[in-house]
């Protein structure tokens, strides 16, 4: 299993990235579907809200991933369960109106050879409407290439309000 990564404890970029983007935290466990409701059952009681999720079973093992707000938070809910965990960025795209809102965020990165590994859809209530967040493989190029194309990256602030929001 991964060592647990180091983590960085605001919202500014990692060195050498130039996009504000979102953190998602990758947890393994050790068992199955009770291993990870003991997980979550952690948040029950804290002012840290699950805005996303996935899980992939292996044999002997499960591999989640979260997105969770205030991110700080959720970090330090996962590092006190004493679970390997790994942080790492994400970006989020506002989605423009239209027949293929995805497609028209995954063609010019495709074009320039950035690879989307992974590609969710957040739907937000209010003024951020549809919100695609993705996994690339050049994160620096890829929000060059999307702010070039006229697309707004977001940050978490942006998507969920700051962390002092998150305690009203």
């Amino acid at each position: 299993m991964p060592e647990q990564a180091n983590t960085v404890p605001d919202e500014t970029p990692h060195p050498g990235e130039s996009y504000p983007g979102i953190r998602q935290f990758t947890v393994f466990l050790d068992g199955g579907p009770a291993c990870l409701a003991d997980l979550l059952r952690r948040f029950e009681t804290r002012n840290c809200r699950l805005v996303s999720f996935s899980v992939q079973r292996e044999l002997g093992y499960t591999i989640a991933r979260f997105i969770l707000h205030p991110s700080s938070l959720g970090r330090e809910v996962l590092e006190r369960a004493g679970l390997p965990i790994v942080e790492n960025r994400l970006l989020a795209v506002r989605l423009r109106s239209g027949p293929q809102p995805l497609l028209q965020i995954c063609l010019p990165l495709a074009r320039e050879n950035v690879e989307v590994h992974v590609g969710h859809l957040l739907a937000t209530a209010g003024k951020n409407g549809s919100i695609a967040i993705l996994t690339v493989n050049h994160p620096d190029s890829a929000c060059e290439i999307l702010r070039e194309c006229g697309f707004h990256l977001m940050s978490e602030d942006d998507l969920f309000g700051s962390e002092e929001d998150a305690d009203t």
